[in-house]
């Protein structure tokens, strides 16, 4: 794995996240706050292990 994908990555920005949601069938309320929410995405390594993890303040 490439060491420049390691560490921590912040969500700029998502557009038409909420269109994306609705067809989906997330309620209203649940994507007003998705659409709020700027993630974040951790990527680690260890050995041949590789760790993706994604954190929001709603919901992980």
């Amino acid at each position: 794995m490439c060491d420049q994908f390691l560490g921590t990555w912040k969500l700029v920005s998502s557009e038409k996240f909420e269109d994306y949601m609705k067809e989906l069938g997330v309620g209203f309320a649940m994507r007003k706050l998705g659409s709020l929410a700027k993630t974040s995405v951790t990527i680690s390594a260890e050995e041949d292990l590789i760790t993706i993890k994604t954190e929001s303040p709603i919901k992980n």
